[in-house]
């Protein structure tokens, strides 16, 4: 049902998310085991990312039609010592630490493979917001301002190492909002950052307008730019879960305030899919605006989420950029 290459030692006690698969693969493993063993499996504790060995217990109760309660539900028992950053694989020989932020409704899985597509002198960090994952059962944070403050505390222990910072739509807001306290709080520049399908942090008229939009409608811009099959978008626990992730991320960006400050020193990338619904050139371009360091646009074959096609070519440019080449 896992469809893991048979070739590949599992540690049972690791969560699913852990060995690769992502909250729409869980998703799929979900309705597999649904249709094939006649059961039905909680939305939550799934996406949470239950171990192997925790999931086969729950099942194997639920088979039995045990009479005793288990006092283990199917949740991630093996997350992190710290939650803040998931799917980190330490690189010894690392000269460069790239920090990665998730976009809106999404979660750090979009960046649990790159440790193994980028050289080895690039260590990645990708960051879990609450809400989601290993982390669902946490409190979503909602208050811009608060978020990063904590993130500077999370992220500041990292850099005795040179720092790159990337980030995908809302992402890009809060990896742009967090080389600006790297530079002005803790006294540490970044050596570049990535800005990845986002509106300069100044323009809000996008987010006006996402606001004023009906659930139904909200959903139908999240099928839209997220590239999520519409067989489960018609899922409607699977809807309400990712709405619920959504509405909060939202919340999120609408308490967010752009304030005029020192421009950055570090170099910027602006980067997007050619396709992109949401985004122009001249947006694109209008990054320019927030650093004296050097600038760059580029992109890529793809829509909002470009990353199923263009992967290859965006880590491409990343480690390119961080190797200096």
């Amino acid at each position: 049902l896992l469809k893991v290459k048979g070739d590949r030692a599992l540690n049972l006690q690791h969560s699913l998310l852990d060995l690769g698969f992502d909250s729409l693969s869980v998703i799929d493993v979900k309705n597999s085991i649904e249709t094939e063993l006649n059961v039905t499996l909680s939305v939550n504790q799934m996406m949470s990312g239950p171990s192997i060995a925790t999931l086969a217990k729950q099942l194997t109760q639920t088979l039995q039609n045990s009479t005793e309660s288990s006092s283990e539900d199917i949740s991630n028992s093996n997350n992190s010592s710290n939650p803040w950053i998931a799917y980190h694989q330490t690189q010894s020989d690392a000269k460069t630490r790239l920090i990665c932020f998730h976009p809106l409704g999404s979660s750090a899985s979009l960046f649990q493979h790159w440790s193994n597509q980028l050289s080895s002198e690039i260590e990645i960090l990708p960051i879990q917001l609450p809400g989601r994952q290993q982390r669902l059962d946490e409190p979503p944070i909602t208050n811009f301002s608060e978020l990063i403050e904590t993130l500077g505390e999370i992220i500041h222990p990292y850099t005795d190492k040179p720092v790159a910072l990337f980030g995908h739509s809302m992402g890009a807001i809060i990896a742009f909002e967090m080389a600006r306290t790297l530079q002005n709080k803790y006294n540490t520049q970044p050596v570049h950052l990535f800005v990845s399908g986002a509106k300069p942090p100044s323009e809000t008229a996008w987010l006006d307008k996402l606001l004023s939009l009906s659930e139904d409608e909200k959903r139908q811009y999240l099928l839209d730019i997220s590239d999520i099959p519409e067989t489960i978008m018609n899922d409607r626990a699977l809807v309400n879960e990712f709405m619920t992730i959504f509405n909060s991320d939202l919340k999120l960006v609408e308490s967010y305030t752009y304030t005029a400050e020192e421009q950055l020193a570090c170099p910027i990338a602006s980067v997007s899919g050619i396709d992109d619904p949401i985004l122009t050139s001249n947006e694109l371009s209008q990054w320019s605006n927030y650093s004296t360091g050097s600038f760059a646009t580029n992109r890529f074959p793809g829509k909002h989420m470009y990353f199923d096609r263009s992967q290859s070519l965006l880590l491409k440019l990343i480690d390119d950029v961080l190797r200096g080449r």
